[in-house]
């Protein structure tokens, strides 16, 4: 019983000063005062440390413009840098990158692979735009069962098409 306080108690001291997490973490307060100067500079810093949502945050600033011009390569970069660091997150906006075209060339089957990946790890958006390919493909179990993780999962139709989405989804029950 001992061992396994001491275990934790290690473990909260580790995480309680972890660079990198602490710099993750002082980049998000830049970033939600809109100081993206600053936030850029230490979402940079906390990516050299290996801290993989901030090399998401980055890819978000350069997809966003927010404080940088607006860059699909080094968006793209800094999803893949993220992925490549298990920040799972990042393969659906790699997916939305590849759905839309932007950056890259439109490629709705890479699309789908990088929504599938993120879907697999229960992001709901991921999930929902992986049943909307599904059911473009007329593939109505697969569009069935990925729209309802996504609903299962915390996810809310953000459009009108969407929610029309739902209530087709509705009448298939």
């Amino acid at each position: 019983m001992k061992l396994l306080a001491l275990l934790l108690s290690s473990m909260i001291f580790i995480y309680a000063n972890d660079p990198a997490q602490e710099l993750l973490d002082l980049g998000c307060k830049y970033l939600n005062n809109k100081d993206y100067e600053s936030a850029k500079k230490v979402f940079e810093e906390a990516s050299s440390k290996g801290e993989a949502q901030a090399m998401h945050n980055l890819g978000l600033m350069y997809i966003n413009a927010h404080g940088v011009a607006q860059d699909y390569q080094k968006a793209l970069f800094y999803f893949q840098k993220a992925l490549e660091n298990n920040y799972i997150n990042a393969a659906y906006d790699i997916g939305v990158m590849y759905k839309n075209g932007e950056g890259v060339n439109k490629d709705i089957p890479t699309a789908k692979k990088y929504y599938l990946l993120a879907a697999k790890d229960n992001y709901a958006l991921a999930q929902f735009e992986l049943s909307k390919i599904y059911g473009l493909e007329q593939n109505m179990q697969e569009f069935k069962y990925w729209a309802e993780q996504a609903i299962h999962n915390g996810y809310i139709p953000r459009t009108e098409k969407d929610k029309e989405i739902i209530l087709y989804l509705n009448t298939l029950q």
